[in-house]
C-alpha cells in the first residue's frame, strides 16, 4: 500500500479524473469526494497555510472565550458582597419573631454588617452576652439583643450562658466550663418563657 506523501503527490486534479469514477453509484461517488478531500487536505496542511490558518482561528477563539471569562469575573466580584447580603436576608429564618421584629433585626443586621468583630464582641461583653462564634453570627447576636432584651444567665447552675433559638423559641443552657476543676459542666436547664434586661448599646 502507497504511503501518504505518494498519495499526496499523485492525487487527480479531481475526483471526477480517477479512472472509473462515472461508473460507480452516487452513494460510492460521494464517499470517493469525502476520501479525495481527505488526501488533498493533508497534503495542504503540509505546506503550512492551512495549519496556520486553523491554529489562528482557534487562538482567537481562544483568547475571545479568555476575554469574556476575565469580564464575567470582575462583574461577580464587584457584585459578590451586594449578592452575599440579599442571600442572607432571603434565607434569614423568622421563627418565632413575628413580621415587624424580623424587619427590624434584619435591617439592624445589615447595619451592624459593617461593625469589627471587635466591636460587636464588646458590645455583647457589655451586656454579658457569648462573644464566640462567626461575624455572622455575632452579628445576629447583637440585633436579636437589641430588639428583644438580653438573656439572663442561667438559673439552674447559675454560670451557664442561655441560649435561644429563633426557630423555636426555647432557652437552654448547655452548661459552663469550670476553671478549678478544668472540666465542663453540663447542663440540662430549658425553658420556654425567660424574662429578657434592657440591651446596653455601645
Amino acid at each position: 500500500m502507497k504511503g501518504a506523501k505518494w498519495m499526496s503527490a499523485n492525487l487527480p486534479a479531481s475526483p471526477g479524473k480517477i479512472q472509473g469514477f462515472s461508473s460507480l453509484k452516487k452513494a460510492d461517488q460521494k464517499k470517493l469526494e469525502s476520501l479525495w478531500k481527505v488526501i488533498a487536505g493533508s497534503g495542504s496542511s503540509k505546506n503550512g497555510s492551512g495549519a496556520t490558518s486553523v491554529g489562528a482561528k482557534r487562538k482567537a477563539s481562544e483568547m475571545e472565550e479568555a476575554g469574556k471569562s476575565t469580564k464575567s469575573r470582575g462583574k461577580s466580584s464587584n457584585g459578590s458582597d451586594k449578592a452575599a447580603a440579599k442571600l442572607a436576608k432571603l434565607t434569614s429564618v423568622q421563627g418565632v419573631l413575628t413580621a415587624a421584629q424580623l424587619t427590624k433585626v434584619q435591617k439592624l443586621e445589615e447595619e451592624l454588617s459593617s461593625r469589627t468583630t471587635a466591636q460587636l464582641q464588646f458590645e455583647l461583653a457589655k451586656n454579658s452576652q457569648g462573644r464566640a462564634g462567626k461575624k455572622e453570627e455575632l452579628t445576629q447576636r447583637v440585633a436579636e439583643g437589641r430588639i428583644l432584651g438580653a438573656l439572663p444567665p442561667c438559673p439552674k447552675c447559675e454560670h451557664g450562658q442561655i441560649h435561644w433559638s429563633r426557630l423555636g423559641g426555647w432557652f437552654n443552657c448547655p452548661g459552663y466550663f469550670d476553671r478549678e476543676a478544668k472540666i465542663q459542666k453540663r447542663c440540662n436547664f430549658r425553658a420556654k418563657d425567660m424574662s429578657r434586661s434592657a440591651w446596653k448599646k455601645m
